[in-house]
């Protein structure tokens, strides 16, 4: 008897041990997911572009206005990684027309783009990236099609293409598909397997053999003929059957379509597994997680998220546990996808569930009003918009505004649907814009129906979890303009020396300096420049002798090599749609002299010019002007115009022409200032340049036979190269620099230079002010359908912001919409519309 007890003691402990190390071991799991999550969040994430424009249909020699914003991908606010955005233009054949890049300091920039006249008119895409989504193997861009014709469209079937992806249903591994006669059904039961004996929904989608949608009603049967329940599809072709599946059954889908009886066997319910159901109410989801009669619930973690960030955690710690209920409030929820990941006490991901979140708690409240909702050409407008949160408190963002003709452009729901839908699917949803504008019970279906038939593309468990991303990135994050390259040491004459490279930007007065690395490469930057400048890469080395070195400098290309992962397929279906699009034709140009004011013509009384013919001096000297930055020196030497230069050093050709050198070699030194030509002045000396690069120590070594002309810069003339010429400058040219200036050959040389692209400019959209009886105002015709944009809206203390602009001399209907970010990365977006008639 005591035995037995003592028995009993030991399984009970051993059972308590057992539990203690499961507790433990399930602590451990949750926090190694937590933890792997956290570092995704923070330093794999992704970022995301949108691109706005003043409009979407143009004409050869419009102006494109467009603002990007670049944001991190999970919080939508200030990115911590990329501050560099590219912006491109490409044709159908998806070369690049024009390209554009941005420096976002926030989360946005913006600029334009001038359409030359005589550009092809077609169907056109605007892109917008960062480098760093380069690394993204599934990269999605932010992309928006555009039609460049000079004549305006109707768009009353204009098909938006902004992210030119389709959902591929074959990719989705839980999805199976039948196919009798041309129809299509894909199904997609919930969790991605049907358990027996658990309830759960089974969600489809029915297309006919184009792919596209069928509204259907049909019903499930058992394979003895048993009716189970009745079914129907939307005008999307999507539904879901909820039903409960038993052992050993096989279930079918019957439907007519067009008089023909279509059946489909369902998935068959396999014997054991996990699931995870979600109710979604008003304020709250309501989750049932469930296993069969052979397993247990005990030691599993549920996780959820919402792109990445973490918003729920349980460890079930219940002995035998074969379902327990969870009723989660949306209050602390972000609005997008949230996903609930079911983890094995191993970590193994077991079943997974996507939710859509919105809540109107999350909408900001936007007030538009105009003093009028009619007006006359060329008339004011008063606009005061309010933008507040659900406590009535100002909310501060980065927003935009345009004022677009209905007949050129589309409402800009895109801009939600973008960042809360198609950015974060493997797939693109053609329907999401409708989603937004309708009411809430259908929308909730559909946004139900999406999430069963979706999968994530980046936040996926294989994603974050399964297939982390690696250490080191092919593309980092870029904070500015970077010049880097590579080095080839064809003499290897630096390989046992510490090698180093200069950087010189001459009109900056700019020099830095870094060692090569192992690899022979180099990288300097980040930089913020706007226009462009001309840097000159220089070896530097502490040997004397170097006429042997013989290096190659080549510079990276700056602009991103982007492999194309958009389908052609849907971007031909888009072509297709506008082929078809009615061809009720709205003329842009009304008036002939709206043509001249496109122009930009100025005109100038009649100027007659005469020329007289060059001398062969002067064409010589015309043409070594044009191959320096400079022009015309103030003095130029030839070393053919020294007697006997033969034997001399580049410091003797200018010690012959009248400037005084001080000291003996290697120690002397030269001044171009201080009284008459040849005097001394020790506290300044010269910029020294040899074709062009800066160089120390080289005017007594140099040989004359080396030399080709040597210029001389003094006062203003040498104000081009800053404070470094205070001094003047002593320009030299070798006949080296003139055989790689007159041919391609390349030399062998240690000094490159490129021209390196910096940011874009930002221009002011022209907004006439029509108060004005000017005699221009009075000529010109202005049919403009964009007659505002302003893409750095500012809103006061009080929430709210004040424009004033015109209207011109088009009648029309026109879009007055606001769009943008709040600082706490909540989308913005509303609009209203405005009529202007011709009140003559």
């Amino acid at each position: 008897m005591k035995l037995k007890t003592y028995n009993k003691v030991g399984f009970i402990l051993l059972y308590l041990l057992f539990s203690i190390h499961a507790l433990c071991q399930g602590d451990s799991v949750l926090k190694i997911i937590t933890h792997r999550l956290d570092t995704y969040s923070k330093l794999e994430g992704p970022e995301k572009t949108y691109l706005y424009t003043d409009k979407e249909i143009y004409q050869p020699g419009d102006t494109i206005w467009y603002k990007a914003y670049l944001v991190d991908g999970i919080s939508h606010k200030r990115t911590s990684k990329s501050r560099v955005a590219y912006v491109e233009l490409l044709n159908s054949l998806d070369s690049i027309v024009a390209k554009r890049m941005l420096y976002i300091e926030d989360t946005s920039s913006y600029g334009y783009i001038d359409l030359p006249r005589d550009l092809i008119e077609d169907h056109y895409k605007l892109r917008t990236y960062s480098r760093y989504m380069l690394n993204d193997n599934k990269g999605l861009f932010y992309q928006k099609a555009i039609i460049i014709s000079r004549k305006y469209e109707a768009l009353s079937q204009y098909d938006s293409y902004n992210s030119i992806r389709k959902i591929e249903t074959q990719q989705l591994n839980r999805a199976r598909r039948g196919d009798i006669n041309g129809l299509k059904i894909d199904f997609f039961p919930e969790s991605g397997s049907l358990i027996d004996k658990i309830p759960s929904g089974l969600a489809f989608k029915i297309s006919d053999e184009k792919g596209n949608p069928i509204s259907t009603e049909g019903e499930l049967k058992d394979s003895q003929g048993n009716f189970i329940t009745d079914f129907n599809s939307n005008e999307y072709g999507y539904g879901i059957i909820y039903f409960l599946p038993k052992p050993l059954k096989t279930y079918f889908v019957s439907t007519e379509i067009d008089g023909y009886q279509q059946k489909f066997q369902i998935p068959r319910a396999k014997n054991n597994g996990f699931t995870i159901s979600v109710k979604n109410r008003d304020d709250h989801f309501l989750i049932q997680v469930q296993t069969d009669h052979a397993n247990t619930l005990e030691g599993t973690i549920l996780i959820g998220h919402i792109r990445g960030k973490k918003f729920f955690e349980r460890l079930e710690k219940g002995k035998g546990n074969k379902s327990y209920a969870v009723k989660l409030s949306k209050d602390e929820l972000q609005d997008g996808i949230a996903e609930l990941i079911l983890f094995s006490p191993d970590g193994s991901p077991l079943c997974e569930r996507l939710v859509f979140v919105e809540k109107s708690s999350n909408n900001p409240r936007v007030s538009i009003k105009s003093s009028s909702k009619i007006f006359g050409n060329r008339e004011k407008l008063d606009v005061t918009i309010t933008i507040l949160n659900s406590l009535g408190e100002p909310l501060k963002g980065d927003y935009s505004m345009r004022v677009t003709s209905t007949s050129v452009s589309k409402k800009s729901i895109d801009f939600k649907n973008w960042l809360l839908l198609n950015s974060d699917l493997n797939g693109h949803v053609d329907f999401a814009s409708e989603l937004f504008a309708m009411n809430s019970e259908e929308s909730k279906f559909l946004f139900e129906t999406l999430m069963l038939t979706s999968k994530l593309r980046n936040f996926s468990s294989e994603h974050i979890f399964m297939n982390p991303s690696k250490s080191s990135l092919e593309f980092v994050p870029e904070k500015g303009i970077m010049i880097q390259g590579g080095v080839k040491d064809i003499s290897k004459s630096i390989q046992n020396e510490k090698a180093m490279i200069s950087l010189n930007i001459l009109s900056e007065a700019f020099e830095e300096r870094q060692e090569i690395d192992e690899n022979g490469r180099f990288s300097f930057g980040p930089y913020l420049f706007n226009g462009s400048i001309r840097p000159i890469l220089q070896i530097v080395s502490n040997r004397r002798n170097r006429s042997n070195d013989k290096y190659n400098i080549e510079i990276d290309p700056q602009w991103p090599i982007v492999k194309d992962k958009v389908n052609n397929n849907e971007y031909n279906r888009f072509r297709s749609i506008n082929k078809e699009i009615d061809q009720s034709i709205i003329p842009f140009v009304k008036e002939k002299d709206f043509e001249e004011y496109l122009k930009g013509i100025t005109y100038l009384d009649e100027v007659i010019v005469s020329e007289k013919r060059k001398t062969k001096s002067e064409l010589i000297e015309e043409e070594i002007n044009s191959f320096t930055s400079y022009g015309r020196p103030d003095t130029r030497i030839f070393r053919d115009s020294v007697n006997g230069w033969e034997g001399l050093s580049a410091m003797d050709l200018l010690a012959r022409k009248g400037f005084r050198v001080t000291g003996n070699y290697p120690n002397q030194r030269i001044s171009l200032y201080g009284g008459a030509p040849g005097s001394l002045n020790l506290k300044t000396s010269p910029l020294i340049l040899l074709d062009g690069t800066p160089v120390n120590g080289i005017l007594g070594s140099l040989r004359a036979s080396e030399v080709l002309f040597i210029d001389v810069l003094r006062f203003s003339s040498a104000s081009l190269y800053g404070t470094r010429a205070s001094g003047g400058v002593i320009a030299i040219y070798t006949d080296k620099a003139l055989r790689s200036k007159q041919t391609d050959i390349e030399s062998n040389t240690n000094i490159t230079n490129a021209r390196i692209m910096g940011f874009d400019d930002k221009l002011e959209f022209y907004l006439p002010d029509y108060s004005r009886l000017d005699g221009f105002n009075n000529i010109l015709k202005d049919y403009r359908p964009t007659i505002y944009w302003n893409p750095d809206v500012k809103i006061d203390s009080e929430g709210q912001v004040k424009v004033q602009f015109y209207t011109n001399d088009r009648s029309d209907e026109f879009y007055l919409e606001f769009l943008g970010l709040t600082d706490d990365g909540e989308i913005v977006y509303d609009y209203k519309v405005i009529e202007v008639r011709n009140q003559e």
